[in-house]
């Protein structure tokens, strides 16, 4: 009587602890959801993050483009005022030229009347000594006739005779003097004549240069306005330009708050996060007291499957050495070549020729042994999956990342922390929680099985299994 009842106590102890592992089993599995969705907000976060420094950075770069821009403007603006007043200097030395101009034009008029009166004085000169030829003419007409008529009278005519030579010299000394005078007069008349022209061409000059002068001063008045308008405009963009400056350096100083309140805010989600996966890790190891206690739980199963998967694929890697199918070395060598065009990328090693060769005869009926198993494969040291699956294996499609990442999963790299916990473990059986991707913001809760495997006491990497929760989890 004493041993059944010993036996109802075990097995009720036993349903206790199995129903106990199922609690702790789901806790993990809100303590696993709720870090996956903390991770997308740390991540969204981290971006706006990024954000707001760059941000911040534009802004800065603003304010020092905007303060180039201000000292660019004052140099405008002393510029245009300095060019203002030259030009306002230079204007005012025309209209001083245009006054210069009109008092020259002004003489040359009056040079040109006086000319003119003398021109008339001159031809009253001329007509004088004219009359002056014309009397001496007549004057030596009558000394020549009393010349004669003294001849006639004798003695008695001496006298007159002598008076009469004299006043004949004299009146060839006068026509002499007085053909000098005309010729001079004519000199003088030839050279007023050549004045008169000049004076008309410089009166002329003067006309076009005082015209050209009144155009080059109303040009320089309207340039002058025009720069005035410059100088105003730009008096306006610096205005401008100082609020913006004044609001930028606002707007930086609520950028640097928002950055800082981002980055400490993404700073304690990283802290509750690594607490979650600590919690989480925390949660497996409990569940793996209970598989390694030997008693029948919903992991058991699995975890047998995965050791199978871990023994023969070691059991495989020794007999591709013993048969010289590959060195030890080039097992161990995890040099990674990517495959040219591939996206997502796939890589090539040494030893993926190997694993396509022995793995799928030790993957494939391990998958199929159960309808919750959705893969299973070796992966190396650092998380690279050289064999997956066969449904998992298909020929990239070109231009089609998004169905290639889906369909082809071999000869990848998941260095996710699930898969290179799961390559690098080395302690036994690891069973963790992960949120699997399935795209479009969509994720399910799964387990990871995986076993390390070991080659001639070395470790590889490990044999790993992703499997569905049971119903009711």
């Amino acid at each position: 009587m004493r041993d059944k009842i010993d036996t109802m106590n075990v097995d009720i102890n036993l349903e206790a602890i199995k129903k106990l592992c199922n609690s702790v089993g789901r806790i993990g599995l809100e303590v696993l959801d709720s870090s996956g969705n903390i991770d997308a907000i740390s991540e969204t976060m981290a971006h706006e993050v990024e954000l707001s420094s760059a941000l911040r950075e534009m802004n800065s770069l603003q304010i020092t483009e905007n303060k180039e821009a201000q000292k660019t403007i004052n140099e405008t603006i002393s510029f245009v005022e300095e060019t203002t007043k030259s030009i306002i200097d230079f204007n005012d030395k025309i209209n001083m030229s245009m006054k210069n101009i009109d008092i020259f034009v002004n003489s040359t008029k009056e040079i040109h009347e006086h000319v003119n009166g003398l021109n008339d004085n001159i031809e009253d000169v001329k007509t004088a000594v004219n009359n002056i030829m014309n009397i001496t003419k007549e004057v030596r007409i009558l000394a020549l006739n009393a010349t004669i008529e003294a001849a006639r009278a004798g003695e008695a005519g001496k006298g007159f005779q002598v008076v009469a030579n004299e006043v004949k010299t004299l009146s060839a000394s006068i026509a002499e003097t007085t053909g000098e005078i005309a010729e001079s007069i004519e000199r003088l008349g030839s050279t007023i004549e050549t004045i008169v022209g000049v004076n008309e061409k410089n009166n002329e000059l003067a006309e076009v240069t005082h015209s050209d002068a009144a155009y080059i001063s109303e040009a320089m008045s309207k340039t002058a306005e025009s720069i005035q308008s410059i100088n105003s405009k730009s008096q306006n963009i610096l205005a401008f330009s100082e609020n913006v400056q004044g609001r930028s350096l606002e707007f930086e100083e609520q950028i640097q708050k928002l950055d800082d309140g981002l980055e400490d805010s993404h700073q304690r989600l990283g802290a509750v996060t690594r607490r979650l996966h600590n919690l989480t890790e925390l949660n497996e190891d409990i569940g793996l007291m209970a598989i390694n206690s030997g008693i029948e739980v919903d992991d058991t199963f699995f975890v047998n499957q995965v050791k199978l998967g871990a023994q023969q694929t070691a059991e495989a890697f020794e007999m591709a050495i013993d048969n010289n199918e590959i060195t030890l070395d080039q097992l161990f060598d995890f040099t990674y070549t990517p495959i040219a065009g591939s996206n997502p990328e796939q890589v090539m090693t040494s030893f993926t020729k190997i694993t396509d060769k022995y793995m799928p005869a030790i993957q494939e009926p391990i998958l199929d042994s159960n309808e919750r198993i959705v893969f299973c494969a070796a992966v190396d040291l650092n998380g690279y999956l050289p064999t997956h699956n066969n449904k998992f294996s298909q020929t990239q499609r070109p231009d089609d990342p998004e169905w290639n990442a889906s369909n082809c999963r071999n000869r990848r790299i998941f260095d996710d922390r699930v898969g290179l916990r799961a390559g690098k473990n080395s302690k036994g059986i690891l069973v963790q929680l992960y949120r699997r991707d399935m795209g479009g913001g969509e994720f399910i809760m799964m387990k990871d099985a995986s076993c390390p495997v070991f080659v001639q006491g070395k470790h590889w990497g490990g044999f790993r299994m992703g499997y569905k929760l049971a119903e009711g989890l």
